[in-house]
C-alpha cells in the first residue's frame, strides 16, 4: 500500500477529508484519522511522515501561514533528500500565485515544481492516484510490464493512423470509436494509440454509459470530475436539447483546456440499437462551439452499421476482433520473457496458445501460473484458467439465448457458426433453408452489431464467429438445432452420392471445405485433397458423437502420411489416436 501524508491547513479540512474519502483512508494519512490521541502533535507528525511514501502538500493562503504546515514541509524535505519520500505540491486556493512569497524557495526555484491549481477534488485525486501508480511500478516492475505490454494489433494501429492522417479534413475529427465485444482489448488499444500516436500522457477521464442512457448521464459523469456545476444547477425539466448540448460542450472544453481527454466505455448509448451514432453524441461533435481537439474516445461494445457512418467527417471508426493466433503467440512469449520465463518450450507454448482464445487476460494468468506453480500444475489447472474469460462470454451467450426473430434465436445461428467455422453466406443460407432465410439475415445483422462476428474474403462473403465465443460454445456442449443437423446430413449425402472429383468442382471455399470434411468422415477422400486442419475437425466431430472406431481409423490413416503433415498436426492426431486406443483397451 502506497501511503500518502496529506498536509493542509485546518481551514481546508473539508477539502482534505473529501480527498481522503476518494483515495481511501487506508491509502492516506490525515491528522483527524491517524494521529494517536494523547500524544504530542509534533511527535505524531514526524511518526506519520516517516510512515508515508508520498507527501501531498495542499497549498492555500492559510496553509502557507501555518506554523504546523511549515514544520511538516521541513520534515518532508529532510526525508526527500534521503530518498525516503516523494514530494508533490498542489495549489487548491485560486488566490495563491506561483510567485507567492510564503512558498519555500526550494519548491519554486530549486526544484521548480510545476504548481497547478486544483479546485476539483476529483481531478486532484486522479493525479495523486497516477503518482501512486508510478511508485508501485518502481517497487513492482512486473506490474508495469503487464499494464504496459501491448503486443499485436499492429495492423489495426496502422489502419487507424492511416485513416487519421488521410482524412479529408483532419481538423474536423473530434472522436475515435473502437468497437468490439467486452474484454477484447478496446481500452488498451486506445491507450496505446493515444500514447504512441497522439502523445497523450494523462490517463483519460473515464465515463461508463449503458443502453438507454443519454446526454444527461454524460453531463453528470463528466461534471463529477470537473465539478463546474452543483447538482442543483441542472434544470432537466426546462433545458431543451440545445441547452444540454451547450452544457456538455462547455464541460468538454473545460477538460480540453488542461489537455484532458475522455474515454467513454459504451454499451449501447453512443452507438444506438439502430447501429447509428446516437443523435445526442452527434450533436455534441458537430457543435460549432466545441474546441477542435481529438479528445473523445469511445470503447463500444456495439459495432455501427457501415451505411450510417460512411460519410461522417467528425469520427473515425475501427473494429477489433479476437487476437489472431500469431498475436496470441507473440503476447505469450513477450509477457513470459518480460517476467523472466525464458525457457518455455515450443510444445508448451502451442498447448496454451491453442487453448486460450478468449482474452489477453487468460494469457497473463497462464504465464503467472507457470511461474508460480510450475508447468505441470499449470497445465493440470488449464480448464480453470480458461474459465476466467468465460464469465463475460457466458453473459453474451445468455443474452443471445433469448433474443431472436420468430422461432430462430441468435444463439442458434452462433452454434451453427461455431460448428461450421468460417463459412460463406451462400453456404450458411443453404443450411438454414429458405423458410428461415429472412430471419437469418436479421440475426447476422444483429450479431455484427453486437461485435460477435466478422466478415472476410475477397468480397467479404465469408462469416466467422468470435473465436473466444466459438471455443466457449464448443466446450459448453451446445447442440445444433435438429433441423440444422438434418439439413447438414442431407447435404452430406448429396455430396457423397456423386463422384468425388465432380463434387469438388466449386468456387465456394466453404462449400469445398464442407465437401472435403464429409468425404474424410466417410472414408472416401482421396489423399491428394488432404488438409490436416479439416482432418482434425472431422476427427473431433466423430469423437464428440462417440464414433470411436471411425476416429481410430481416421487417425491411423492420416498418421501414415508421414512428412506431408507438419509435426504439430501429427502430434494432435497422434494424441487422439492414443486416447482412443487406451479407451478401447
Amino acid at each position: 500500500m502506497i501511503k500518502a501524508f496529506i498536509s493542509h491547513s485546518s481551514q481546508q479540512k473539508a477539502y482534505a477529508k473529501a480527498l481522503v474519502e476518494i483515495l481511501s483512508r487506508t491509502a492516506c494519512i490525515l491528522d483527524e484519522y491517524d494521529f494517536e490521541p494523547a500524544k504530542k502533535s509534533k511527535d505524531e507528525i514526524f511518526r506519520n511522515i516517516r510512515n508515508a511514501d508520498i507527501f501531498i502538500l495542499l497549498i492555500s493562503q492559510s496553509a502557507l501561514a501555518s506554523d504546523w504546515v511549515r514544520m511538516e514541509i521541513a520534515k518532508a524535505r529532510e526525508r526527500k533528500e534521503k530518498d525516503k519520500i516523494e514530494f508533490f505540491p498542489y495549489i487548491i486556493d485560486p488566490s495563491v500565485e506561483f510567485t507567492e512569497e510564503n512558498i519555500p524557495d526550494w519548491i519554486t526555484k530549486e526544484e521548480v515544481y510545476n504548481l497547478k491549481i486544483y479546485t476539483s477534488v476529483r481531478l486532484l485525486s486522479r493525479d495523486i492516484i497516477q503518482k501512486q501508480q508510478e511508485i508501485i511500478y518502481k517497487k513492482h516492475p512486473e506490474i508495469k510490464i503487464r499494464d504496459d505490454l501491448f503486443v499485436g494489433r499492429n495492423n489495426e494501429i496502422e489502419l487507424l493512423e492511416t485513416k487519421l492522417y488521410t482524412a479529408g479534413n483532419y481538423s474536423q475529427i473530434k472522436a475515435i470509436i473502437v468497437s468490439g465485444r467486452k474484454y477484447i482489448g478496446r481500452r488498451k488499444f486506445l491507450k496505446k494509440f493515444t500514447q504512441s500516436k497522439l502523445n497523450y500522457t494523462k490517463a483519460p477521464l473515464e465515463i461508463h454509459l449503458q443502453r438507454g442512457e443519454s446526454i444527461e448521464n454524460f453531463i453528470l459523469q463528466l461534471n463529477d470530475y470537473l465539478l463546474k456545476y452543483n447538482l442543483k444547477d441542472f434544470a432537466w425539466d426546462t433545458w431543451d436539447k440545445e441547452e444540454k448540448v451547450g452544457v456538455a460542450v462547455e464541460l468538454l472544453n473545460e477538460a480540453y483546456k488542461i489537455k484532458q481527454h475522455i474515454l467513454i466505455v459504451d454499451d449501447g448509448a453512443c452507438i444506438a440499437p439502430s447501429g447509428s451514432v446516437a443523435d445526442w453524441f452527434t450533436d455534441i461533435l458537430t457543435s460549432y462551439d466545441l474546441v477542435k481537439f481529438i479528445g473523445l474516445f469511445v470503447a463500444s461494445a456495439r459495432t455501427p452499421k457501415s451505411y450510417y457512418i460512411k460519410d461522417r467527417k467528425d469520427c473515425l471508426f475501427i473494429e477489433l476482433h479476437p487476437l489472431s493466433e500469431i498475436d496470441r503467440k507473440n503476447l505469450f512469449y513477450a509477457y513470459a520473457i518480460n517476467i523472466g520465463l525464458t525457457d518455455i518450450s515450443k510444445e508448451d507454448a502451442i498447448f496454451w496458445i491453442t487453448k486460450l482464445q478468449g482474452s489477453p487476460e487468460q494469457i497473463y494468468i497462464a504465464i503467472d501460473s507457470i511461474r508460480r506453480d510450475g508447468r505441470m500444475i499449470a497445465k493440470y489447472n488449464a480448464d480453470h484458467i480458461i474459465s476466467v474469460g468465460d464469465k463475460s462470454i457466458k453473459e453474451i451467450v445468455d443474452y443471445c439465448k433469448n433474443e431472436g426473430y420468430g422461432d430462430l434465436k441468435l444463439l442458434d445461428i452462433m452454434i451453427l457458426l461455431a460448428y461450421l467455422g468460417s463459412i460463406s453466406d451462400h453456404m450458411l443460407l443453404k443450411i438454414v433453408g429458405d423458410d428461415l432465410k429472412d430471419n437469418c439475415y436479421k440475426i447476422i445483422d444483429q450479431l455484427h452489431y453486437l461485435s460477435l462476428i466478422e466478415f472476410f474474403g475477397p468480397s467479404s462473403e465469408y462469416i466467422q464467429l468470435d473465436a473466444g465465443i466459438s471455443d466457449y460454445i464448443e466446450r459448453a456442449g451446445y447442440k445444433l438445432l435438429p433441423r440444422f443437423s438434418e439439413r447438414m446430413e442431407k447435404q452430406t449425402q448429396e455430396y457423397l452420392s456423386e463422384p468425388i472429383e465432380k463434387s469438388f468442382e466449386t468456387d465456394d471455399l466453404s462449400d469445398y471445405m464442407y465437401k472435403l470434411q464429409a468425404a474424410i468422415k466417410n472414408g472416401t477422400c482421396d489423399s491428394k485433397y488432404l488438409i490436416p486442419s479439416v482432418a482434425i475437425k472431422s476427427i473431433i466431430d466423430l469423437y464428440n458423437r462417440e464414433h470411436y472406431n471411425s476416429v481410430i481409423s481416421l487417425c491411423e490413416g492420416f498418421l501414415k502420411e508421414g512428412n506431408r503433415i507438419y509435426r504439430d498436426a501429427r502430434r494432435e492426431i497422434a494424441e487422439f489416436n492414443l486416447q482412443m486406443q487406451q479407451n478401447s483397451d
